[in-house]
C-alpha cells in the first residue's frame, strides 16, 4: 500500500462573494512592506518582508479591507507552534498564540470582519480553532479527535471547518460548525473506498450552498467533492483523470476550492488537476504544469480573475485564469506556495515557505 502524506499546510479555499468569504475585501499593493525593488519582482509577484522566524512556514491567507492575515507554524526547540501574521498596511507582524504544551499548527484562516477572524489546524491529536477579536487570538474549544484543514464563514454565527478524523477504517471526514456559541460535529458521508477520506478545501456561496473538496481512496488519492444544501452534506460525482500507468497510479486528489457564484466553482489538486462546476456538472479543465504540479490553493476575485498556487517538486508555481485559459505566472523565490487570496479591490497575496522561513508574495493583479 502506498504511504499517504497528510499535509497540515494544505491551504483553505477562498470565495469572492459577500461575507461568506475566507478572503473578502481588498489587499492593495500599498498594504505590504513598502515599494519593492525590481530585483524583488517576477512578472508581477513582489516579495514582501514577512515577520520572519527561522523554521516558519505559512499555509493560508485571508483579507478583509486593507488588513491581511496569514497563518501556519514555526518549529521551535520544544516542537511546532501555531504562527499568525497580520498586516494592517505597515508591514507584517508576528504573533505566536499560546495553545498549551502540545503546540500545534494552523492550516486555514477566514475573516468575517477585521475583528472576527478564525484560524484552524491541529494541536496534538485534536482539532485546533483560534479566534481573533481585533485584539488577541484565543483558543476556542472544539470536539476532540482529528485535525481541521480549512475554514469558511457565512456570518459571525455560521462558520464551517473541515478536515479529517480517525475512524476504524483509517482517516475519515471531519466537518465542524460554529453557531455563534460552540463548535459541533456535523455528519457528512464518506465515499468509497473508505480506507481514506479527508477534506482539505472549503468554499461558501451562501448558507445553503457550500462546497468541500478533498481526497478518498486506498492505494492512491482520488478526488472527493461534497456539497451542503442547507440541511445535509452530500457526495457529488466528479470526473477523475485517466492514469498514465494503471499499475502505478498517481495521486489525483483535490486540495482546494473557490466559488465565483452558484454556477461557477473551481477545484484544484494533485497531478495538476483543475476541475470546474458550471451549475450542472463538474468537468476537467486543462491547466499549466502537467502532472508534476500539486496545486495547493485557489482564489477567485471574478469569473475572469482567478489565481492558483502550489509547487512542482521544490519549485513554487502559480497561474492565473483570465476567463478563457490558465496562464502560468513565474514565482521569484521559495520552495512552496500553500495559500492564496485574490482580494476584491486590488492585488493578490500568496504565502508559503522558503525552506528556512515564511514566504509572502504580492501581485498587483
Amino acid at each position: 500500500m502506498r504511504v499517504r502524506l497528510l499535509r497540515a499546510g494544505t491551504a483553505a479555499a477562498t470565495v469572492a462573494l459577500g461575507v461568506a468569504v475566507i478572503a473578502a475585501g481588498s489587499a492593495s499593493a500599498a498594504t505590504g512592506a513598502g515599494p519593492a525593488s525590481a530585483a524583488g519582482r517576477s512578472d508581477g509577484w513582489t516579495v514582501e518582508a514577512a515577520g520572519n522566524r527561522a523554521g516558519a512556514t505559512l499555509a493560508a491567507v485571508a483579507a478583509r479591507g486593507t488588513t491581511r492575515w496569514a497563518v501556519g507554524s514555526v518549529v521551535t526547540p520544544t516542537g511546532s507552534r501555531p504562527l499568525t501574521e497580520r498586516n494592517t498596511g505597515s508591514g507584517w507582524r508576528v504573533s505566536l498564540p499560546n495553545v498549551g504544551a502540545a503546540g500545534g499548527s494552523l492550516a486555514g484562516v477566514a475573516a468575517v470582519t477585521a475583528q472576527d477572524v478564525w484560524a484552524v489546524g491541529a494541536s496534538g491529536p485534536n482539532p485546533l480553532a483560534l479566534h481573533y477579536d481585533g485584539t488577541r487570538w484565543r483558543v476556542v474549544p472544539t470536539p476532540p479527535g482529528g485535525r481541521l484543514s480549512a475554514v469558511a464563514a457565512v456570518s459571525t454565527t455560521d462558520v464551517w471547518a473541515v478536515g479529517w478524523q480517525p475512524t476504524g477504517d483509517g482517516p475519515g471526514i471531519l466537518v465542524q460548525h460554529w453557531n455563534g456559541h460552540q463548535w459541533s460535529v456535523v455528519d457528512a458521508p464518506a465515499q468509497p473506498p473508505t480506507d481514506f477520506n479527508a477534506l482539505t478545501g472549503l468554499a461558501v456561496v451562501n448558507a445553503h450552498d457550500i462546497w468541500a473538496v478533498g481526497s478518498r481512496g486506498d492505494d492512491f488519492n482520488e478526488p472527493l467533492v461534497e456539497h451542503w444544501n442547507g440541511s445535509a452534506w452530500q457526495v457529488v460525482a466528479v470526473p477523475e483523470p485517466p492514469q498514465p500507468d494503471p499499475n502505478d497510479p498517481t495521486n489525483v486528489g483535490l486540495t482546494a476550492v473557490t466559488a465565483v457564484g452558484a454556477g461557477n466553482v473551481w477545484a484544484v489538486g494533485e497531478a495538476g488537476l483543475i476541475e470546474h462546476y458550471d451549475g450542472h456538472a463538474w468537468r476537467i479543465v486543462t491547466g499549466p504544469g502537467g502532472g508534476t504540479v500539486r496545486w495547493a490553493a485557489v482564489s477567485a476575485r471574478a469569473a475572469n480573475d482567478i489565481w492558483v498556487v502550489g509547487r512542482s517538486g521544490t519549485t513554487p508555481v502559480s497561474a492565473h485564469w483570465t476567463g478563457t485559459a490558465w496562464h502560468p505566472v513565474p514565482v521569484p523565490t521559495g520552495t512552496t506556495l500553500d495559500g492564496v487570496v485574490a482580494a476584491r479591490s486590488a492585488g493578490t497575496t500568496a504565502v508559503g515557505g522558503t525552506g528556512t522561513g515564511a514566504l509572502i508574495l504580492h501581485n498587483r493583479r
